[in-house]
């Protein structure tokens, strides 16, 4: 009974996740929470006026990404095969602009759910639209 009660409360946050609007998806090479404040920095609040309150940056590369949407145009209907790792950063709530502090959090087990659009000059347009994060850590599941 109480695992199915955490799966059901999964599969409802999964599914509020991936009815937020989709994002451009924020590849880094390595990174670790500690990063998140230099990262925000760089690829989230430039040329921004205040500080975004989370973000989720995908440890890969664009080659890496770009074959989960082979054959796919839109939404995925379920997550991809290929595991990554995974920081989301979020804001401390108490620093501002233009010095934004972050703490982060690392998943190692995440599949992603993404929105695919055909190619631009030769490169698939990727957006994030939400993540299974280490879901076999905390209800048993194997993929």
């Amino acid at each position: 009974m109480k695992t199915q009660a955490v799966f059901s409360l999964l599969v409802l946050l999964s599914v509020a996740w991936l009815s937020q609007a989709a994002e451009r998806l924020l590849l880094v090479g390595p990174m670790e929470p500690k990063d998140c404040t230099a990262k925000m920095k760089e690829m989230v609040n430039a040329g921004n006026q205040n500080c975004a309150p989370t973000k989720t940056f995908i440890v890969s590369t664009q080659a890496e990404v770009d074959p989960l949407c082979k054959g796919i145009e839109g939404n995925m209907k379920k997550p991809a095969d290929k595991i990554f790792k995974v920081v989301d950063c979020n804001h401390d709530r108490k620093s501002n602009f233009p010095d934004c502090k972050y703490s982060g959090n690392a998943h190692t087990k995440t599949k992603l759910y993404l929105e695919c659009e055909p190619e631009i000059q030769g490169r698939t347009v990727l957006y994030f639209k939400g993540c299974i994060t280490d879901l076999d850590v905390v209800t048993g599941i194997q993929w």
